[in-house]
């Protein structure tokens, strides 16, 4: 990616009414770079339009990933550059696998992934058309490393960490001057764990998993001993200033540390390029 000053680089940032998009958002501003930072409601989040007010070089824009691809595409073409996309956007679910019902699942998909692909289809034409440009996701150290409390929303991570692994290489391939990298958060003091909502699908009957209940506790005592937003954010700006950015970037030494003893290339350049077998024929 071609390096800009800061306040000449256009971030696009999606989910950014709370937690780690709107800390981002508001640690961007206070560079100097110019962030379009979107909410699906954000005329009901008033720390965002605080911002707004505070910094102008922080512009608030509606959008709901979950739209339709010609809605997002009609707002993100209306801005014009976009020098660096970050797909923050997203929702947890917990429980056990066969409590999630069908309804949750397909929001869990919708909003993590079909969100995810949408948003970044729409921002790719004019990246390519400058060839240059930086797409960060917002991942979790459950899209490498799956969570069993959380079978469906890890899945919608390792999901993600597939779609942008094949998205880094085509990039590169066609000779495309646009970095792809993933950031990957522990567990994070935000209301996350707290807007997670349970399987529903027992609702009103006998639960045959009586752990549910406890194992769900746990969860959310884990999440609220987690590392500070500020963590994230230092990932993210490292990742923006880095000459050649890696594709996995943890948050912290336990994200790393797993990454280190479950893949020999904890940098995920290795897992991006997929099995050998598959390559080498």
């Amino acid at each position: 990616m071609r390096r800009k000053n800061n306040n000449e680089t256009v971030v696009f940032i999606t989910g950014a009414s709370n937690g780690i998009g709107l800390a981002t958002a508001e640690r961007l501003a206070k560079e100097g770079f110019i962030v379009i930072a979107t909410a699906r409601l954000p005329e009901s989040r008033p720390r965002l339009l605080v911002l707004a007010k505070e910094y102008k070089n922080l512009l608030v824009r509606k959008l709901d990933v979950t739209d339709s691809e010609e809605n997002i595409s009609a707002l993100i073409n209306s801005i014009g550059k976009i020098d660096i996309l970050i797909n923050n956007a997203g929702i947890g679910i917990v429980g056990v696998a066969e409590s999630f019902s069908q309804t949750q699942i397909q929001r869990i998909i919708d909003t993590n992934v079909f969100g995810v692909v949408k948003v970044t289809n729409a921002v790719l034409p004019s990246m390519r058309a400058q060839n240059s440009g930086m797409i960060i996701t917002i991942s979790s150290i459950v899209g490498p490393l799956p969570d069993m409390r959380q079978c469906f929303y890890s899945g919608s991570k390792a999901m993600v960490e597939h779609y942008t692994a094949q998205l880094k290489n085509d990039l590169e391939s066609a000779g495309y001057n646009i970095a792809v990298a993933n950031i990957h958060p522990g567990p994070v003091v935000t209301n996350f764990e707290a807007s997670a909502p349970i399987g529903e699908r027992f609702d009103g009957l006998e639960n045959p998993y009586p752990q549910m209940h406890a194992d769900v506790s746990k969860w959310r005592a884990l999440m609220q001993e987690g590392r500070p937003i500020s963590d994230v954010v230092d990932t993210i700006l490292k990742v923006i200033h880095a000459e050649k950015p890696v594709f996995w970037n943890p948050t912290e030494s336990r994200v790393s540390h797993n990454f280190e003893v479950t893949y020999c290339d904890p940098t995920g350049e290795r897992f991006s390029k997929g099995p050998s077998f598959v390559l080498n024929h």
